[in-house]
This record gives structure tokens, sequence and C-alpha cells, in this order.
């Protein structure tokens, strides 16, 4: 909790995990006077997921860590992005059964989506497999050349002005979608 209380404190993995998972209860939850039904179409991965995928974790691995989000069902993957070289946090917002990837980085940059994008799609990719390996089928496309990519905040009109709250902006989006809007009304 620290980490919350300094000023420029960094948010690591296990923090931004937990919080989001907090948030999508907060809003998946019928009972919950926050309760917002386009939290139902959402998939809430675990940073932690793209990161098995890059270092090729066994399918069933995945599917341990997966299968709770009942992702197949979901037109909507709300993916953390962690770059550890930038240290740095973006967002992929994967509208699955439009084949759209839209990124969110506070910063407005674009470097680095090269890479994202070809992890991505071996995430989407492995989970489509997987998925229809245990019974539910999925019809999307896993050809990257149908997929598009679109930024979700511009580099003209960052919303960040400094390095270190990037990863309180991923969690401002997460609530955003979670919400069912496509972006955040709030600034710096």
């Amino acid at each position: 909790l620290d980490r919350l209380h300094a000023p420029a404190g960094r948010l690591n993995g296990e923090i931004l995990n937990g919080t989001a998972a907090a948030l999508l209860n907060l809003f998946d939850n019928p009972t919950s006077r926050l309760y917002t039904p386009s939290a139902t179409g959402c998939a809430l991965l675990n940073t932690y997921d793209l990161h098995r995928t890059r270092f090729n974790a066994p399918d069933t691995v995945l599917w341990e860590h997966l299968s709770h989000t009942r992702y197949w069902e979901k037109p909507v993957w709300v993916i953390p992005v962690h770059r550890p070289k930038e240290e740095h946090w973006v967002l992929v917002i994967a509208a699955v059964q439009e084949n759209r990837l839209f990124f969110f980085d506070s910063l407005g940059h674009h470097t680095g989506w090269r890479q994202d994008i070809q992890d991505i799609m071996l995430l989407i990719k492995r989970m489509t497999f997987i998925a229809g390996r245990y019974g539910h089928r999925m019809y999307i496309s896993t050809e990257d050349e149908t997929w598009t990519a679109r930024p979700l905040c511009d580099e003209r009109n960052p919303l960040q002005s400094n390095g270190y709250d990037c990863g309180v902006w991923v969690l401002c989006m997460i609530a955003s979608v979670l919400r069912g809007f496509h972006t955040t009304n709030i600034s710096e």
C-alpha cells in the first residue's frame, strides 16, 4: 500500500491486477449500487496472461488462469500491458467480434505497438484455440491481417504529463470501459 500513498509511486503488477479485479467486482456485481450491465460483456485479463503467452506457457496453464473470465462469451477483452523496458503501462481493448484493437497509452505514444500487436494476436489465437479445446467454440478471425489497431489517446494531447502515473491512467481507463465508455473523461 505504500506505493499507493507515495505521490510518485509506480504501480506494480499485483496492485494493478488487484485494483482492476476490484473494479470489475464493483461494476459486474448486480447487488452493487455501481453495477453496470456493460461490465458483464467484458473479460478482464490479468497482466501476467500476456507474459504467459510470451514465454510459451502450456495451454493448461493459460486455461487455468483465463477460464474464470469466461472470455469466450464476452465481446470485449480488456488487456493491461506492462512494458518493462520503458517501465510503462498501456491498455489494449480487444473488440473480438469486430477484429479491432484499441490502444490506450496515457502518454499518447505509438511506439511499442508492433511488438504488443504480435504478442496480443498470439494471445488471441491461443485463447481461441484453448476455448475450442475445452468445448467453447469461438467464431472470430485469428488472422492478423483481418484485425485493425487504433489509438485511444493522441500524442498531441497526452493525458499524462509525468513519468509515473501510467498505471493509474490504465486503471481509470479500465473503469471507463467496464462502465461502457470508450475513453475516460478526466484530466490531471
